[in-house]
């Protein structure tokens, strides 16, 4: 297992944080994000107010305080953190998409005064990583698509310390969750294509067992079938979020006896992939095709033509995994009902990659 210190001081500000909202679903708890949307201002700004730090303008404090109020929760800082340490599982640091996320979570705990530890691994230590964060004494353990067996999610229970999945490959109704609204991604890039007039459209999906993979394929059939239009089968395909996966897609749609007018990508790097594909091919994009991805990675702005795509706020999801964090290794939730399942939003970004068939 390969760990990394991550010098909270040295984060870079997330470019979402601050910009998405939230659907949260749980039990009337006042919680920090609440008292940031009353007040107006920042998660790491009502902790601070909460705490009796400085940096907070006068105005500002007012603010919190009269939002404290309204929600009916106490003024009075909260008791000391018994540790500053989070300690963050990642599947790999090569992605994109884990990078931007660290970034997000590093930005955030160093707003609080935290340092973190970023780890990666294989699935068979993920429980070694759980007993290594304990033995550290970290505050809350967060991780990120993967998560720990239920011994290992029990033996954190018991310790009092908080594990926060991020975007988890499966439900976890034992867990508090941060994930954005897959189904909604995809349905709004489905209604792009068949806005411009497409019928013909295929869907490269991710890993069918992956919880994103499945609900990002739901939105697409759901939009084709609220627009009345049949899927083929020889249409649907599913593969890694890859580059690769997306270039052997893009070969298999070339090949079919009537290529589609336009494939949903269910990732950037599939797009990305595809793309590359049809350029080989000299189909040009998007004349002959029509392409649409997922993420919005910096890829998707650099790539040729720009990509279409879903912008997914990932430096958010590391936020409010955060915030989440500290939240519950202040409270002690209660019941499963009461953990936070966080929603955040996602939205079209409409590039250079998306026409009406020709």
């Amino acid at each position: 297992m390969t760990r990394s210190r991550a010098r909270t001081t040295r984060a870079l500000p997330p470019q979402s944080a601050g910009t998405q909202e939230a659907t949260d679903t749980r039990t009337p708890t006042v919680r920090l994000a609440e008292v940031a949307a009353l007040a107006a201002t920042s998660v790491p700004t009502v902790s601070k107010v909460l705490n009796g730090r400085p940096g907070v303008s006068e105005s500002t404090r007012r603010r919190v305080l009269t939002a404290l109020a309204e929600l009916g929760a106490p003024a009075r800082p909260r008791r000391p953190r018994r540790s500053h340490l989070l300690s963050l599982r990642v599947d790999n640091l090569d992605g994109p998409w884990f990078q931007e996320l660290v970034r997000g979570v590093v930005h955030a705990a160093s707003e609080e005064d935290l340092e973190v530890v970023v780890s990666t691994g294989t699935p068979h230590e993920f429980d070694t990583w759980v007993a290594h964060s304990l033995q550290r004494g970290a505050l809350a353990l967060l991780c990120a698509v993967g998560l720990p067996s239920t011994r290992a999610i029990d033996l954190a229970s018991g310790a009092g310390v908080p594990v926060i999945a991020i975007d988890p490959w499966r439900p976890t109704p034992e867990l508090a969750t941060v994930t954005c609204d897959h189904r909604a991604g995809a349905q709004v890039a489905t209604e792009h294509l068949l806005a411009l007039g497409h019928r013909r459209i295929a869907f490269l999906g991710g890993p069918p067992a992956l919880a994103n993979a499945q609900l990002r394929l739901e939105g697409f059939l759901r939009s084709m079938h609220e627009a009345g239009v049949a899927v083929e089968p020889d249409l649907l395909r599913a593969g890694r979020y890859t580059v690769a996966c997306g270039y052997r897609a893009g070969q298999y749609f070339l090949a079919l006896p009537e290529a589609p007018t336009a494939v949903f990508a269910a990732s950037d790097d599939s797009a990305v992939g595809l793309l590359r594909a049809l350029r080989e091919a000299q189909v040009a994009v998007p004349g002959g095709m029509s392409v649409v991805g997922f993420d919005n990675l910096p890829t998707a702005r650099w790539s040729e033509p720009a990509l279409t795509t879903v912008h997914q706020p990932i430096e958010e999801l590391g936020v409010r995994a955060v915030a989440d964090a500290l939240d519950l290794a202040q409270r002690a939730p209660a019941s499963q009902e009461q953990l936070p399942r966080v929603v955040l939003p996602t939205r079209l970004i409409t590039r250079e990659t998306t026409a009406p068939p020709t």
